[in-house]
């Protein structure tokens, strides 16, 4: 009954945030019980509380079970994928019958083809850039060209302006009446 006591006490101390229910049977057959407060409001609690539990798992259960299913496929769809690169690179083509080799090839011929379009394509708008480079560049020397001349025709100016005659008298002014 000490036992059962102290247990009681405890329970009563976690009573001030939970709703507890305690019961149990002494050695004596005797049955002590306590409960925060309705014990059936627990019970129904407790009821809905283990079915979300058991609902939770069960989607855990099946959500892992998809997973399992997800990655052996994709595992799958990868071994394929190696297979086909394999034959495409020309290993493993001794098992191949006329007709696949004959897709293969096909399959290619259509890849080189687009390989070599966007290689052009590649080509064609590099060119252009170094086009409009070059405009620009040929645009840059007019204008450098341009103002060289302007430079050339000022200084010109300035060498027929420096050739000024100029009379030096040495001596006294003449003075005239």
């Amino acid at each position: 009954m000490l036992i059962s006591k102290l247990t009681l006490d405890e329970v009563q101390e976690l009573n001030n945030n939970e709703s507890i229910s305690f019961s149990s049977i002494s050695g004596y057959g005797r049955l002590y019980e306590f409960s925060s407060s309705d014990i059936k409001t627990i019970l129904e609690r407790y009821h809905e509380y283990t079915k979300t539990a058991h609902a939770t798992r069960t989607d855990e259960e099946e959500y892992l079970q998809q997973l399992k299913f997800d990655t052996a496929s994709m595992a799958k769809q990868i071994e394929i994928l190696e297979h086909f690169q394999r034959r495409l690179m020309g290993y493993g083509l001794n098992s191949c019958t006329f007709d696949e080799l004959r897709g293969l090839e096909n399959q290619l011929e259509t890849s080189l083809h687009s390989i070599r379009q966007r290689k052009s394509q590649l080509y064609a708008e590099h060119l252009e850039r170094l086009r409009a480079k070059e405009r620009n560049k040929v645009e840059q020397h007019a204008r450098l060209t341009e103002m060289m001349r302007c430079v050339e025709k000022q200084s010109q100016q300035l060498e027929r302006h420096k050739e000024v005659e100029t009379e030096l008298f040495i001596g006294l002014p003449h003075q005239s009446c």
